[in-house]
């Protein structure tokens, strides 16, 4: 039985951190994790989990619709959602249902007939997505490109009904309210929070961790976790740790991803000392790959929204050299510059530039690293969950 107090509650989302690595997959873990330590009943509906993923010491009840691939909106995900809540529902009224993106679209009649509170937390956008795609001339953009205007005017068509909308950056709620007419109580944005343990560690305990690899104190090394996709820009950081302006530097990739671009990184680790491969982290063997690394690299031209790595390597002390593209750039723009070098989207020779200006100039390194974990600290998800829950159900 669940305390007087709690809220039974639903959180849909086509992946976790069960599916994969990803911004989204983490928000999703964080949120459920974070709802229920506070002592609310989640049920978490998602896509089919491989059953030796599939944990008994989750924090809340997992429902996999039947039929359904990983990660994907495919027809049986629209076809058995609806089912699927509607005998949630009704064994035991939610009290609130939160959506991961447009993961509740399928069902979003039913749960307003029901006038149970509805909130959707949107990570990015299909008109952005598109707009992106705009310029490229070859078929696998081509295809991505059709896939994004035909989920943005369904977008365009259900969003305005949902009761309660959030955005996980400023950019990001921007680009919604200019392209659909939302009420100025409809739509907030709450930015992406941190997790607890990701935290700056004194320089001793830094170097002792970076000695238990065998980094050089004098080494710069530069990192990049989450997502291995071809859109997040990799293949930039492969090629530069070849150049000569990256002598004296080491690149750290942890992550899984596109099977393709995960062997190309694996080639690169195997051919000699300048890359290493990490794979797929959790828990506090992310948070030391973050405290040992001096510079976090984001080299994706997509549209991001505020990604979640970013922010956790910021929280670690760590600087950030990135494109300024999307929430991103807004970010760094309140901030006025502190934590970070942006450059334009796609300069790769200014990319590499930011990193050789950080790699020769250790003290603006650590002022940056200090100010980058400033600009994060209090973003943690008790608070961020907090006001979720006042937002959606008052």
């Amino acid at each position: 039985m669940r305390p007087p107090a709690a809220l039974h509650i639903a959180v849909i989302s086509r992946t976790t951190g069960m599916h994969g690595v990803g911004g989204l997959e983490r928000h999703t873990d964080e949120l459920t994790a974070t709802l229920a330590a506070m002592g609310h009943q989640v049920v978490l509906v998602t896509t089919t989990v491989p059953p030796a993923v599939l944990t008994a010491d989750r924090p809340e009840q997992v429902i996999c619709l039947p039929g359904t691939r990983p990660r994907r909106y495919t027809r049986a995900w629209l076809t058995n959602l609806l089912p699927i809540l509607r005998e949630l529902h009704g064994a035991e009224p939610f009290d609130l249902i939160v959506s991961q993106s447009t993961a509740a679209h399928s069902a979003l009649n039913w749960i307003l007939g029901t006038r149970v509170p509805l909130v959707y937390i949107l990570h990015g956008s299909a008109l952005e997505n598109a707009r992106h795609l705009a310029g490229r001339r070859d078929f696998k953009s081509a295809l991505r490109r059709i896939r994004a205007r035909r989920h943005w005017r369904q977008n365009a068509r259900l969003i305005p009904r949902v009761p309660r909308v959030v955005t996980i950056s400023r950019r990001l709620e921007t680009s919604w309210r200019e392209a659909l007419d939302l009420g100025p109580d409809q739509l907030i944005t709450l930015e992406n929070p941190v997790a607890e343990g990701f935290r700056p560690l004194a320089a001793p305990a830094r170097q002792l961790l970076r000695a238990e690899l065998g980094w050089p104190s004098e080494t710069m090394a530069v990192g990049y976790a989450g997502r291995i996709d071809p859109e997040k820009g990799i293949s930039v950081l492969l090629d530069w740790i070849r150049t000569p302006a990256a002598v004296g530097c080491k690149l750290a990739i942890a992550g899984a991803g596109s099977p393709r671009l995960v062997q190309r990184i694996q080639h690169a680790a195997a051919a000699g000392g300048a890359v290493d491969f990490f794979g797929r982290l959790h828990g506090p063997e992310l948070v030391a790959f973050y405290q040992r690394l001096d510079v976090f690299v984001l080299p994706s031209a997509y549209f991001e929204g505020l990604p979640m790595a970013m922010l956790e390597a910021m929280a670690c002390g760590v600087p950030v050299v990135a494109y300024a593209t999307g929430g991103v750039a807004e970010f760094f723009r309140a901030a006025q510059g502190a934590g970070g070098i942006l450059v334009d989207p796609g300069d790769v020779r200014g990319l590499s530039r930011g990193l050789q200006q950080l790699r020769e100039d250790p003290l603006r390194r650590q002022a940056l690293g200090e100010a980058a974990a400033a600009l994060t600290e209090g973003r943690r998800w008790p608070v961020w969950v907090a006001r979720l829950l006042e937002f959606a159900l008052h």
